[in-house]
């Protein structure tokens, strides 16, 4: 196939152009573009409403039952669950390999088979997670001073304006409170008139309805017939009409107060200090981040004159910006990489070599893109990162094929046998140099959690595109290079300049590289032990903690939070002061950051949510946050202060707070879990019984983060109590026919309200509530004059047939498998703080402390547990590659002991990856070590290439010893290009400073610095060991398998003398 590609080129050229074309086909048609990868979680959701209820409630009523019918269940790993007032959640985690969509389907049959869950309960929402859920485009505040229901009907208008333009297909709407219709009945006249809330509710169910009564047929047609007496406005439910207990007739709005707005939940969202509502802006699976962001602008920009007076519209936490700014970056470093490649390879090859080698990063790139979409993947800032990973890597194969054809044009062979036979000399260690690229990258698809849905962007591409640099190298570039002159008699400047270069590039290996190999060769032993020492050496250094280590690299967002958790039982009003106090700390921060350069404030907007511990998420009276948006740094005339910075300027100033639990500010870039952004933690979980024992042992773990320099604010979420009324019977309630339920019937009906009916109005669906006045839930005298209604009719006081003590309660009730857990969370002060560290020396305190009480055990969780999973993931994942690249190289080289000599670069490519942190000054993170893995495979390479070439010549009859230093010579130019090329392709990435590189750059920090060493060690240690362990066979291996096996041919000397004795008889 080699040779006839080569002998055609048009054949060759419509290949070419037929991958480019179908390349950019699906670039611009197949592939949307979005911020982070979006991936299912890996669970299944199950969530539930139970109105009114306590988190006693919701447990023994959903999430028991729930747990119990899911106990079974094939592929899960583990339940988790928690119970909130008036909500369950319910994660369903999958095991590996397990289909969630099978998995949702089997959940979904087993919990709709339960028949025990309370009337008042809400259909199950089940669903599988995914990240592109959680993760919004961009946001809008619509904010303005009107009455909320005025604001809510512009939003309202805003979202489906949005949902009108062709670019937005899902938004969701934060910061509001669903519609309702609350019938606040007045107890004593429902008293005088002898009714009770059920004939409220009852009188309003019979009257306010629309049905259809069939159809009418004419002699012109079929007419319908329907009733139609729904209640749709305050007034029409104002007119229904009640009958009393005398027979009278009582208009609704005669015995009850009718609001029409919305329920009563405790939440405020503020935006730049005004009433608002927010609506993100989601992408869907096909849609294109930028195209919605620019839409979304547009729209600001064309409707803002056309809303209601004193209604503005403003983006917030645009994250286009920063797909903008790593496109950007990243585009940059792919240009200038592929610019740098074309240099190198110009003036150290020939230029029209050069250009034939550099044209298979396009070809290469596009089959690369070609089969995204078949991997399911998206354009992303991972995925783009990949590309710039494998830009210099791609070339390794043109350049060692088409140095060795350009070589044998030399040698005055014709064009096509010089094309391909020089293409089949280099087939097997070009071809297996990639299968090892491609093996060592792929283990970054199995890490666990958080990692994989980054890492597992990179192997596909990688794997793709070096697959069509081989289809390149093997079918394309010989039917070009076959034209190659190797006379050049007329040269112009540049030509002369090249030819210079590479003139002296071979003089420099004749004057340098070739007597240094000599001499190493010579005193190989002594070149053993120091490149030993070196290794040595730099693992000691790396050992000492010198060098340092942090989980994730330190990255700054455009955003920084301050996260509030007031004490148990703080009412919203405390925490909405607190939260504007806050806020008025952020305005004063505003006034002072300016930009020199513009007078432009560094703080854009400020939004604060009063009632939930992230805007739009359920209502708790005790949580809050405010968040600044930040000004870029690419935007400011001088880079300012760092979020770090001002994060610190901000928490000074908001100073101590009274009775708060804790209050966080953060400005770096974390995990992110669910739509929220955190820093890394350290988090103990906590298993048992809920007790005053297992409370005691969690208030001592969150002293003892506490007491930990580094550590900001410590909590512990059972500690989060919450009171409540006891309700119990007194046996006259029995005697009179009262039962527990009907007691907490009544009760629920009057202080939560009874659910009369749905409505839908203007597309919304709105819920119609009868209950006691607002100010009357509000009291805990109500009980003092509230009445039960006995089986018979008649009303008794509550004080007769039941009492109500105030006692404490959990304010969530978390599960794992059925068994209670509770959490302390402890946050750090910055990234700088080595959590890993910490969590190892506390290990034996908390287990200490734990002890005490045999019933409760502990583990780490979150943050920590993970990136232990991802360390010991590593391990074994980073020794089966080792094995597999072993087994690799075993294949091609036909021998047990030379793939050895091949994963001696293995280690000094690991060395110059923490050479590299050291001299750019940055720590090294996961990243780094992912980088070290992948390199592994392409550091060999290099290896494999020059042990080959060794092995080539021997068998052409050459010695040892010449075959050693001819090979290190002719070898040195295609190793030193593939080294510098990669190495370019990463230096702009490694090198820049911007935002949103810092996140990439340990990762190329580690490849670039590593290969570049590696190919250092290579020249010198690979030819040496390649000696060495020949003198191990000649000394050791070959006599002693000479002993091993002269007895067996002795046997067969034997067996063989006696067959011609017997032959000679016959």
């Amino acid at each position: 196939m080699i040779r006839w590609f080569a002998k055609n080129d048009i054949a060759s050229n419509l290949l070419l152009v037929a991958i480019v074309l179908a390349g950019l086909y699906t670039a611009f048609n197949k592939i949307p573009l979005e911020v982070q990868p979006s991936y299912d979680i890996g669970e299944v959701e199950i969530n539930m409403r139970f109105r009114g209820a306590s988190p006693q409630d919701v447990q023994e009523h959903i999430v028991n039952p729930i747990e119990r019918s899911l106990r079974d269940l094939p592929g899960v790993k583990l339940i988790e669950s928690k119970a909130r007032s008036g909500s369950a959640n319910i994660d369903v985690e999958a095991e590996d390999g397990v289909d969630l969509r099978e998995l949702r389907d089997e959940v979904e049959a087993r919990v709709s088979a339960i028949n025990t869950f309370p009337g008042e309960t809400e259909r199950p929402e089940i669903h599988i997670p995914n990240m592109s859920n959680y993760r919004e485009v961009l946001t809008i505040a619509i904010t303005g001073e009107l009455s909320e229901t005025d604001l809510y009907k512009t939003a309202r208008r805003v979202e489906n304006e949005l949902l009108d333009l062709p670019e937005i297909s899902r938004t969701d709407m934060r910061g509001n409170q669903p519609l309702e219709i609350s019938i606040e009945a007045d107890d004593q006249k429902l008293r005088d008139y002898g009714l009770s809330f059920e004939d409220l509710v009852a009188a309003i169910r019979r009257s306010s309805l629309a049905l259809s009564a069939g159809s009418l047929r004419t002699p012109v047609g079929s007419i319908m017939i329907r009733t139609d007496g729904q209640a749709y406005t305050q007034e029409d439910f104002s007119n229904i009409v009640v009958t009393a207990a005398d027979g009278a007739q009582i208009r609704v709005g005669d015995l009850a107060y009718i609001k029409d707005g919305f329920e009563d939940a405790q939440m405020m969202t503020r935006f730049n200090g005004e009433p608002a509502i927010m609506i993100d802006i989601l992408r869907a699976a096909d849609e294109n981040a930028i195209e919605i962001s620019d839409a979304v602008h547009r729209y600001i920009e064309n409707t803002t004159d056309l809303l209601p007076n004193g209604v503005s519209l403003s983006a917030w936490d645009d994250e286009s910006i920063r797909i903008r700014g790593r496109l950007s970056t990243l585009g940059n470093s792919l240009i200038m990489g592929a610019g740098l490649v074309l240099l190198v390879l110009g003036l150290f090859l020939r230029p029209m070599l050069a250009f034939w080698v550099v044209l298979g990063i396009p070809i290469s790139f596009a089959g690369g893109v070609l089969l995204m979409p078949y991997f399911g993947m998206t354009a992303n800032t991972m995925s783009i990162f990949a590309f710039i990973i494998v830009l210099g890597i791609v070339v390794d194969d043109a350049i060692v094929t088409g140095e060795n054809i350009y070589t044998r044009l030399r040698e005055n062979l014709t064009p096509l046998d010089a094309a391909v036979l020089g293409t089949k000399e280099v087939a097997t260690p070009v071809t297996f140099g990639a299968i090892t690229t491609i093996v060592a990258f792929i283990p970054l698809s199995y890490f666990p959690g958080f990692w994989s849905a980054w890492t597992s962007q990179i192997p596909p591409i990688v794997a793709s595109v070096l697959v069509f640099s081989l289809i390149e190298s093997k079918l394309i570039l010989p039917s070009h290079l076959k034209h190659l002159s190797t006379n050049r008699r007329k040269m112009g400047g540049f030509a002369r300049f090249q030819k210079w270069v590479a003139d002296s590039l071979e003089r420099g290996i004749e004057k340098y590289y070739r007597p240094v190999l000599a001499l190493a060769a010579r005193h190989r032993y002594t070149t053993i032990c120091l490149f030993f020492a070196l290794a040595m050496a730099g693992l000691g250094y790396h050992k000492s903690g010198a060098i340092g280590f942090v989980d994730m690299p330190k990255v700054e967002r455009y955003r920084i939070s301050a996260y509030l958790s007031m004490i148990d039982n703080t009412p919203f009003e405390k925490t909405d002061e607190q939260i504007s106090y806050i806020a008025s700390c952020a305005e004063e921060l505003k006034r002072e950051l300016l930009d020199p350069g513009t007078g432009e404030s560094l703080v854009r907007n400020i939004m604060t949510s009063a009632g939930a511990s992230r805007w739009g998420g359920a209502g708790d009276p005790e949580q809050g946050f405010a968040s600044l948006e930040i000004m870029p740094p690419s935007e400011r005339s001088e880079p300012g202060p760092t979020n770090a910075e001002i994060a610190k300027m901000w928490q000074d100033k908001i100073g101590e707070i009274k009775d708060v639990r804790y209050l966080r500010v953060s400005g770096e870039w974390g995990s992110r879990s669910r739509g929220q952004e955190e820093l890394n933690s350290l988090s103990v979980e906590l298993r048992g019984n809920d007790s005053q024992e297992k409370r005691a042992i969690a208030e001592e773990i969150e002293l003892l983060f506490e007491a930990q320099d580094g550590i900001q604010s410590a909590h512990a979420d059972n500690q989060r109590q919450r009171e409540e009324f006891a309700i119990t019977l007194k046996p006259r309630a029995l005697e009179l026919g009262i039962t527990q339920r009907e007691l907490a019937q009544q009760i629920r009906q009057a202080f939560y309200g009874e659910e009369a009916q749905r409505l839908q109005r203007d597309g919304e669906e709105i819920r119609v509530m009868v209950r006691l006045p607002k100010e009357k839930r509000e009291s805990m005298f109500t009980f003092e004059n509230l009445t039960i209604q006995a089986p018979n009719g008649s009303v008794i006081p509550f004080s007769a047939v039941a009492t109500a003590n105030l006692q404490e309660a959990p304010g969530t009730i978390e599960s794992l498998n059925g068994a209670q857990v509770s959490y302390i969370n402890a946050q750090p002060k910055n990234q700088e703080v080595k959590i890993m560290e910490m969590a190892e020396r506390l290990e034996s305190e908390i287990s200490e402390i734990v002890s005490k009480n045999q019933d409760i055990s502990w583990v780490w969780a979150g943050y920590i547990k993970e990136q232990r999973e991802t360390s010991s993931r590593y391990n074994w994942l980073y020794g089966l590659l080792i094995l597999t690249l072993y087994g690799l190289l075993a294949i091609p080289f036909k021998s047990i002991l030379q793939p050895f000599i091949v994963l001696l670069a293995v280690p000094f490519g690991v060395i110059g990856a923490y050479a590299g942190h050291v001299l750019l000054d940055i720590t090294p993170s996961f990243l780094s070590v992912f980088g070290i893995m992948a390199l592994t495979g392409v550091v060999v390479n290099d290896s494999l290439v020059l042990v080959d070439f060794i092995n080539q010549k021997r068998r052409e009859g050459m010695g040892v010893h010449e075959a050693v230093r001819i090979s290190g010579v002719r070898r040195f130019r295609p190793i030193f290009l593939t080294s510098i090329t990669t190495f370019a392709g990463l230096m702009p990435l490694m090198f820049d400073r911007a935002i949103h590189a810092q996140f990439l750059k340990p990762m190329a920090v580690s490849l670039g610095f590593g290969i570049l060493f590696a190919t250092l060690i290579t020249l010198l240690l690979i030819p040496t060991a390649y000696l060495v362990l020949e003198d191990i066979k000649d000394y050791f291996l070959r006599p002693f398998w000479r002993w091993f096996i002269k007895p067996f041919k002795y046997e067969e000397e034997n067996e063989a003398n006696a067959e011609i004795s017997i032959a000679e008889e016959i």
